[in-house]
């Protein structure tokens, strides 16, 4: 049985790039995406200057394709599917362009601090080492990892209550560096790791360097915070390792 791929561009809700814009001409890039599919893959492009998007149409992989000022549509079509347990990949200009907007920032002596989630449905085993891969090569200055936490009285909790996934109830555990729910995708034991090896590679004196040694911002606080994150890190998990 074929897998199926759908291939999205987005259409902001106003504007000269959304529905006000009546010269409409179609992106390329999804047309040579699908050329370049592996054959066995059913193939289905859907441009929302041309056609309404169904957002519970069944695939086994979404791509969408975006420029910055249509990203918000982007993501609003990325963040349903994924809610869906729908892998989402967007690319595009935005994607393409972030890690130069980051060395436009530095140019400017502006540092960028990141902040990253892992245990969303969407997440699989590979995604501490893509993530920490992309903190290198954008060249964060300063990131902060943290695991997907549900606290009562969210709509994330009462979703996974539904379903049976919460897997601890003790509230001192609700602080983004404990598993308390099952993942969807790997077990709570390789969230946790995941998150863990994350930090420490992200935190490693390479990875400082890498990401701060051609910066204009190196020689301001953020590269000292980047040591005393490291410290903090090693710190939190000898405690954890106690426990």
């Amino acid at each position: 049985m074929q897998k199926k791929l759908v291939l999205i561009s987005p259409l902001g809700d106003r504007g000269l790039l959304g529905s006000d814009f009546y010269f409409r001409m179609p992106y390329l890039g999804l047309l040579k995406v699908a050329a370049l599919t592996p054959p066995d893959w059913d193939v289905t492009i859907i441009d929302e200057k041309v056609e309404s998007l169904d957002l519970q149409l069944k695939a086994d992989l979404v791509g969408i394709t975006t420029t910055t000022p249509l990203a918000l549509r982007a993501y609003q079509i990325g963040d349903h599917f994924r809610s869906r347990g729908i892998p989402v990949v967007i690319g595009g200009m935005h994607a393409s362009k972030l890690p130069d907007v980051v060395k436009r920032m530095h140019d400017h002596g502006i540092g960028v601090n990141g902040s990253f989630i892992f245990g969303f449905d969407s997440d699989d085993d590979g995604v501490f080492e893509r993530t920490a891969e992309f903190v290198e090569k954008a060249k964060i200055d300063v990131v902060y990892y943290s695991i997907l936490t549900p606290y009562p009285g969210t709509a994330l909790h009462e979703q996974l209550s539904r379903e049976g996934r919460i897997i601890d109830h003790d509230w001192n555990h609700y602080n983004t560096h404990n598993v308390v729910y099952q993942p969807k995708n790997m077990t709570p034991e390789r969230l946790l790791e995941g998150y863990w090896w994350a930090l420490n590679k992200s935190f490693s004196y390479s990875s400082i360097l890498k990401r701060m040694w051609s910066n204009g911002t190196r020689y301001n606080f953020f590269f000292p915070m980047n040591f005393g994150f490291r410290q903090s890190v090693k710190k939190a998990q000898k405690q954890m390792q106690k426990t």
